[in-house]
């Protein structure tokens, strides 16, 4: 069992609690499995420095726990239990164990194991079945502390006299629910409730018990912190969930938790600056306790997760040089631990700086196994996606085939398997949790050896037909497996199979919308490919659930949908015609928005093209009109003058990685297909402004040789298409084609 300590400069204990004997035995034989299995998958790593170093030490005997409240008595509601998680932070049980059927040690070590799988996001476990395949392999990884995490919280969860739910361990639903309700919004919860789990207590009233335990005095400060944060996820008021975080990280700075979940509300508001804020304001205190002890550990536990966060913040706020020497060091010394998160801080440097060839040498070649296991809420198929575009601009024209293989694999899979694409009749899919072995993976491993031996001592024609056959039947059993393990809607299903085949959250569909585009305008890929045909249905299908359950009001109480991801209300633009916010056209997201469903009707996208070519070309224009007033912060006139008229309000940073890359690209394209010349002054000047930040970009050079080419430039246009080839393999990109 790992040994709790607590920090003397955490508020003081009242009292010290010893379980019995018989206590302790129990607790032994529930929880050495697990604990031993965690720390396993800390074995390799825990002599280097800057990592978890755990203290496996058992204790049978005894455990330490704080207690507000006078063991004696049989009031049960005047308990109150406090263990220290991971991290040494209070986590209260407002109930004894005597109460219900788990104990609050017990429930303690589960929750740490979970902790790790939200703070590295999968990454410290590999503990998942391979039956399908790693990608899902990644994500049962995550499934199992998950769903342990939520039996537990069901444990402690009662009716009272009135028939509703009452938490008695809040912070276990924070833990728990908080992630869903970041990337995926209050809909996305009770689709799960409606459809998925079925079960009691529904998530959504273990999330609202929880809630309503926000101003009870027996909690700790930072955990009613924590659930006015939940609260306000719960009613998709992100941007105050993000002002309460902020707060706890000024109060609790070693809080990682709450770092985490600021870093993941910012990049779903498109807010680098609160990102950048939140990190900056602990970057201090982590730095103070980065010292090494005698046997190698650090001052602070899980040195290596908050150094990772950090980097990722100070990315976003434009510190690159500081960002990357950081993430370089987590990454040196905790490869098995928390990479995946290193390796988005690296991910934000390199496509700030335009290094497309370290960034597709790290994303798609040997630095996929940063991320490769990162399966909780899909951040290994974010950063699949974000290794696809550096090929792009590296590669040009010769990644088409590589990005959409990577497409596929970490988009196309999700889409379809939950059945958003349209298939299964349109009914929602549930499939079983893999078990530990792949008939099909062991066949795959069986060839390979086969065709290297082959290889080396030749082969006749025979065994070329025997491989082809052998590739045809593995694609047909892995089908027929994958249709065997649907599990029908009269049977049983566990919460263990729904969180590892999870339906697509906004933020995955926010990021396989605007990599699609990117194939679309580079020329991978035309307007008519199936792929946007699945993607709309996916689109509608998230469209249709956050019209029924989401909270959906602005401050002037217009109806919004998606108003927690301005990102989404985008990318959802570019496939649907639905108009997704109010009537106000003085936002920043507004002006994108709609030159978004302009693009998404130009490129016929939307299955509508229009006849009147000379409209077409206007309409191309006011593309670009609508984009530059976003760069300039100015609604101007649509006269010759174009004066400014008012000042947009900024509610969604358009520097950050994703937005920038689409604006730029959106703006290019519309330039060349709209042909006058305001149009490509207007991507002269992106173009420059993109050579100049970013001048190993490959496909910026080949971008701006395309726009001077339009405006007669040709000898400057050759010498960008000479830059843009002497800087990748290929001609860096093919915009407008």
């Amino acid at each position: 069992m790992i040994r709790q300590t607590f920090n003397a400069t955490k508020p003081a204990a009242n009292c010290t609690r010893r379980f019995s004997r018989q206590s302790a035995v129990i607790l032994k034989k529930r929880c050495a499995p697990r604990v031993e299995s965690l720390l396993a998958s800390f074995s390799s790593v825990v002599l280097k420095p800057n990592l978890i170093v755990y203290n496996s030490t058992y204790r049978n005997d005894e455990y330490r726990c704080f207690s507000s409240e006078s063991t004696r008595g049989d009031d049960v509601s005047n308990l109150t239990n406090q263990l220290v998680d991971f991290f040494e932070e209070p986590i209260t049980f407002l109930a004894s164990e005597s109460s219900t059927k788990q104990l609050p040690v017990e429930t303690i070590l589960v929750y740490d194991e979970h902790l790790l799988q939200v703070l590295s996001k999968g990454k410290v476990s590999k503990d998942g079945g391979d039956e399908f395949g790693l990608a899902t392999k990644a994500a049962h990884s995550s499934a199992i502390t998950w769903s342990e995490l939520i039996r537990h919280l069901v444990t402690w969860c009662r009716k009272d006299a009135g028939g509703m739910t009452i938490c008695e361990a809040p912070m276990l639903a924070v833990l728990a629910f908080a992630p869903l309700l970041v990337h995926g919004g209050v809909a996305y919860l009770m689709n799960l409730d409606e459809h998925y789990w079925r079960g009691t207590p529904s998530f959504y009233d273990i999330v609202q018990s929880a809630v309503g335990r926000k101003d009870d005095e027996k909690l700790t400060r930072r955990e009613r912190l924590h659930l006015y944060s939940l609260g306000y996820l719960f009613q998709n008021e992100h941007a105050k969930a993000l002002s309460i975080l902020s707060k706890i990280l000024e109060i609790f700075p070693g809080d990682a938790l709450a770092l985490s979940f600021a870093i993941d509300i910012a990049e779903v508001l498109g807010d680098e600056k609160s990102a950048f804020r939140c990190a900056t304001s602990v970057a201090s205190y982590w730095n103070e306790r980065s010292q090494r002890s005698a046997i190698g550990g650090t001052v602070i536990a899980g040195h290596s997760i908050g150094s990772s966060l950090i980097a990722v913040g100070l990315a976003s706020g434009g510190r690159n040089r500081e960002a990357e020497s950081m993430a370089e060091r987590v990454l040196t010394m905790d490869v098995s631990g928390f990479s995946g998160i290193a390796a988005m801080a690296l991910a934000k440097v390199y496509s700030a700086e335009g290094r497309a060839s370290e960034g597709a040498s790290t994303f798609t070649g040997y630095g996929v196994e940063y991320y490769d296991s990162c399966g909780y809420l899909f951040l290994d198929s974010k950063m699949g996606g974000i290794g696809a575009k550096f090929i792009m601009n590296r590669d040009g024209a010769n990644a088409d085939r590589v990005a959409l293989r990577l497409y596929d694999e970490h988009f196309s899979r999700i889409i379809e398997y939950s059945g958003y694409d349209g298939g299964q009749n349109g009914s929602v899919v549930i499939r079983r949790r893999p078990s530990k072995t792949s008939k099909i993976l062991l066949e795959t491993a069986t060839g390979a050896v086969t065709s290297l031996f082959d290889r080396l001592f030749g082969k006749n024609s025979n065994s070329v037909d025997e491989s082809n056959m052998m590739q045809g039947n593995h694609a047909k059993d892995e089908i027929e497996l994958m249709e065997d393990a649907i599990i029908k809607e009269s049977e049983p299903r566990t919460i263990e199979d729904i969180l590892t085949w999870l339906p697509p959250t906004v933020s995955v569909l926010v990021d396989a919308t605007f990599l699609l585009f990117r194939l679309t305008v580079s020329g991978a890929i035309n307007a008519g490919d199936s792929r946007w045909h699945k993607l709309g249905l996916a689109w509608k299908h998230i469209y249709d659930i956050e019209a029924k359950h989401g909270r959906n009001a602005d401050e002037n109480d217009q109806r919004v949908l998606f108003n927690h991801a301005p990102l989404a209300r985008v990318a959802s633009a570019l496939l649907l015609d639905n108009d997704t916010i109010g009537q106000r056209d003085n936002k920043v997201s507004r002006k994108i928005e709609q030159a978004a469903r302009k693009l998404g009707q130009l490129m016929n996208i939307k299955r509508c093209s229009t006849d009147d070519q000379n409209n077409v070309k206007d309409e191309w224009a006011e593309i670009v009109r609508l984009l530059d007033e976003v760069r300039t912060g100015w609604a101007r006139c649509s006269s010759c003058t174009a004066q400014p008229m008012n000042q947009l309000l900024n509610d969604i940073d358009v520097d950050g990685m994703v937005l920038q890359s689409f604006i730029e690209h959106a703006i290019c394209h519309a330039a060349t297909q709209a042909g006058d010349y305001d149009s490509l002054c207007v991507a002269r000047s992106i173009c420059s402004e993109s050579v100049t930040l970013r001048a190993n970009s490959p496909e910026n050079w080949h971008r701006y040789g395309v726009i001077l080419e339009k405006l007669g430039d040709t000898d400057n246009a050759r010498n960008a298409f000479h830059a843009s080839v002497s800087l990748g393999i290929g001609e860096g990109g093919r915009v407008g084609s």
